[in-house]
């Protein structure tokens, strides 16, 4: 399991010098993937059985979108991701093999916990390289670290689902050791968070803090949260609150490509519709256009019009049904977590379902289309009900088996 969680740090620091680079095509991220494949073939040999990965609304959906991918690339084709040697379809596929081995491995109370505890210190490890960068560029007034993370709004966004989850599992009642986590965690990555000054990162925790505000127990505690955020939003040197406020010349450009490239994202949705133009091909189809008299490549900086522009309006509705039905499985959770006293998987699942509307938020101004946190936390919301649900199912038969014991004894005294 060691290799897994690997697995999953390795998802918040892509830009590790010590982890991403590549070597012939190869580095430490891809050979500890491989190696996960081989111990999950060998985890499900020893158990003797085969989990079943489709029975949930999410991983069907999500079978489904990987499907779409593999069409639009066989009648469309694909581009090359211009970051990296991979393709788009081939990143579809490695998230598609992640959500697999997921499944497969974290069978028990005991690994989804540590899973769970795994991409919190994921973010709270790549939060500290963030603030560690901040600190060597001088705690520089509108200057924004995230070189080991990659980018910065990809990882406040990404950030947005463990924050809450933190906040969650803290409240929880257990070892010391495990809250202490949690809370240094939480303070760690809030605070880089605020140092990357993501506008749209900073928007996303704020629906994360109302929806905890909403349907949290604990509502004092999120919204003393909340007021601590106030004096270092405003007094931080870099902060989404100064972005916003007082925008700089860059921040003003930025916007201005924003719009730019909506419109033209728009424009791409109502030429192709159904089919869309095709997987991973919105930033060559940009760069064609010569929008900003350069030859760069664009995202879509907004996840949902990438969506319907490269897989059509079909693929979008695919997508949104996943944020949807995996929130809906999240209350489903919470239904039998109350049912058989699990307050770990309940406070877990009320901590995901705060991080989903945040990241929705978030993913409306930059291309989440890969991001892989998002997937992980996709698969562990379905080995968390897999794992509620054989508590819940091992209390039914208990409860049902002691049933049938008093009748039994009352028959036999009659």
């Amino acid at each position: 399991m060691i290799l897994f969680y690997f697995v999953i740090l390795f998802s918040a620091v892509p830009n590790h010098p010590w982890f991403g680079y590549e070597h012939h095509g190869f580095n430490l991220i891809k050979v500890v993937g491989l190696l996960c494949v081989f111990y999950a073939l060998f985890h499900l040999t020893l158990q003797g059985r085969f989990p079943v990965f489709f029975a949930t609304w999410p991983s069907r959906l999500f079978a489904l979108l990987i499907f779409l991918a593999c069409l639009s690339y066989a009648l469309k084709g694909s581009v090359q991701d211009p970051s990296s040697s991979r393709t788009a379809l081939t990143i579809y596929m490695e998230y598609f093999t992640l959500f697999l081995i997921t499944v497969a491995i974290v069978d028990s109370s005991e690994r989804l916990r540590y899973s769970l505890y795994a991409f919190i210190g994921a973010f709270a490890f790549g939060s500290l390289y963030t603030l560690r960068e901040f600190q060597n560029a001088g705690f520089a007034v509108g200057y924004r670290p995230g070189f080991v993370v990659l980018d910065g709004n990809y990882f406040s966004a990404a950030a947005l689902l463990a924050i809450p989850l933190a906040y969650s599992l803290a409240r929880v009642r257990r070892a010391p050791w495990e809250r202490c986590f949690c809370v240094a965690s939480l303070g760690i990555t809030v605070l880089a968070v605020v140092v990357i000054a993501s506008r749209g990162g900073f928007i996303g925790l704020c629906a994360s803090i109302l929806f905890l505000l909403i349907h949290s127990k604990h509502r004092a505690g999120v919204a003393l949260l909340a007021f601590a955020l106030i004096p270092i939003l405003i007094y931080a040197p870099s902060s989404p609150i100064h972005r916003i406020l007082n925008p700089d010349y860059g921040d003003q450009a930025s916007t201005r490509i924003h719009l730019i490239v909506w419109k033209e994202g728009l424009n791409l949705v109502a030429a192709h519709p159904i089919s869309g133009i095709g997987l991973g091909t919105f930033w060559s189809t940009i760069e064609r256009q010569n929008l900003f008299g350069s030859n760069r490549g664009l995202l879509a900086h907004n996840t949902y019009l990438e969506y319907a522009a490269e897989l059509g309006v079909l693929g979008l509705l695919v997508y949104l049904g996943i944020l949807i039905s995996t929130y809906r499985l999240l209350e489903l959770v919470k239904q039998k977590a109350t049912a058989v006293e699990d307050m770990f998987s309940y406070a877990a699942a009320t901590g995901i379902q705060a991080g989903i509307p945040g990241f929705v938020v978030a993913a409306f101004f930059f291309s989440a289309e890969y991001e892989k946190p998002l997937w992980i936390m996709l698969s562990l919301s379905i080995c968390l009900l897999n794992v509620t649900h054989s508590k819940y199912a091992a209390k039914q038969k208990a409860e049902s088996l002691h049933s049938t014991g008093l009748v039994r004894a009352r028959l036999k005294t009659a």
